[in-house]
């Protein structure tokens, strides 16, 4: 367990980047709805998506040492949650707290 924290801090930085970059993602789902998000503000969407992925595969799989089976950050968190691992437990909080049902 201590490994993994000392991961998630060494992470942190880019975390907090994707972290905040969602949070202003959210709000124009909510403010404008999923159409927009893909079309108006796609310079926005797109690159988020492409990061994400990379961040699934390289910190995603150096946090949890295990390799991803999903393209997604999301959906590999989905995965934890339906075998129960409390590693995957702080990201999915806050990802729900700012888009509540996004895990």
């Amino acid at each position: 367990m201590i490994m993994f924290e000392i991961r998630y801090l060494v992470a942190a930085p880019i975390t907090v980047l994707m972290l905040i970059w969602f949070i202003v993602l959210a709000m124009l789902d909510k403010a404008f709805g999923r159409l927009m998000l893909w079309t108006v503000f796609a310079p926005l969407s797109i690159p988020f998506v492409v990061l994400d992925v990379l961040y699934n595969w390289i910190v995603g799989t150096w946090l949890f040492l295990d390799a991803p089976r999903e393209l997604l950050f999301t959906d590999r968190l989905k995965r934890y949650q339906f075998h129960d691992m409390a590693l995957d437990d702080r990201f999915v909080m806050v990802l729900n707290y700012f888009e509540e049902g996004h895990v």
